[in-house]
């Protein structure tokens, strides 16, 4: 199954260099403020769908073991310059290491590729010890709110056509705890993006973040991605969100 990338060599934009980068240091912290992890040095980490090897790189910065799979051969070669990478499925991780091989399995933005999203995180939690850090495309952003209502006025359809599923965080809170058997341990808000012209962001954004920022304690459900960190049911202590 062939799942599209973002583009091989992205141009410096606030969608590459901002917003995303942003993203995956939230994932790091994440990974940081793991309650009872080892030493970071110790840790190991899968980053499924690892593309061009952006989270790879903040996770080696830091001294942490880390894998990468992504089905790309180009993908696989520029992420190897940060850690090993295997070209494989992301849907189906257990057919490339073993049960338990890893403290934390990430998968940033792959979920909504994938036809079938419960069975990929069947695997997951098969090469998963304990965490799993999950992003998706928030359906109820604001930005995407916002596209919607613009692109009904205009007659066409605001959504991309390489999604197979969406969630808002409601739905998406249901489909991990009933429908996945994971616990919710930490829930944390994403940026506020507005629907505005890319090329304002291009020109504003390191400007506008501290605001965008701001707006996720008024508005904490409506940031342009979902981000949770699941524990996977009976191999730990549950927490509130």
């Amino acid at each position: 199954m062939e799942v599209p990338h973002l583009r091989y060599d992205p141009q410096s934009s606030f969608l590459q260099w901002g917003y995303f980068d942003q993203l995956y240091d939230h994932i790091l912290e994440l990974i940081i403020a793991l309650p009872d992890r080892p030493d970071l040095s110790e840790l190991s980490v899968l980053d499924i769908g690892c593309g061009r090897g952006e989270i790879l790189k903040k996770l080696a910065n830091r001294g942490i073991n880390c894998v990468g799979l992504d089905l790309d051969p180009v993908c696989v070669k520029r992420s190897s310059q940060y850690a090993h990478c295997v070209q494989g499925d992301a849907a189906h991780a257990a057919d490339y290491f073993r049960e338990n091989s890893f403290d934390v399995v990430i998968a940033s933005h792959i979920l909504e590729h994938l036809p079938s999203p419960i069975s990929a995180i069947e695997q997951m939690k098969l090469v998963s010890k304990r965490w799993l850090i999950l992003a998706v495309p928030n359906l109820s952003s604001v930005d995407s709110l916002g596209g919607e209502w613009y692109k009904y006025w205009k007659n066409k359809l605001h959504v991309n056509p390489n999604h197979v599923y969406g969630w808002n965080r409601s739905h998406f809170i249901v489909f991990l705890e009933k429908h996945c058997g994971l616990n919710i341990f930490k829930m944390p808000s994403d940026i506020v993006l507005f629907p505005l012209p890319k090329p304002v962001y291009e020109v504003a954004y390191p400007l506008l973040e501290p605001l965008l920022k701001i707006l996720t304690y008024p508005f904490p459900t409506f940031g342009s991605s979902l981000l949770v960190l699941c524990e996977i049911a009976n191999t730990g202590n549950h927490a509130n969100k």
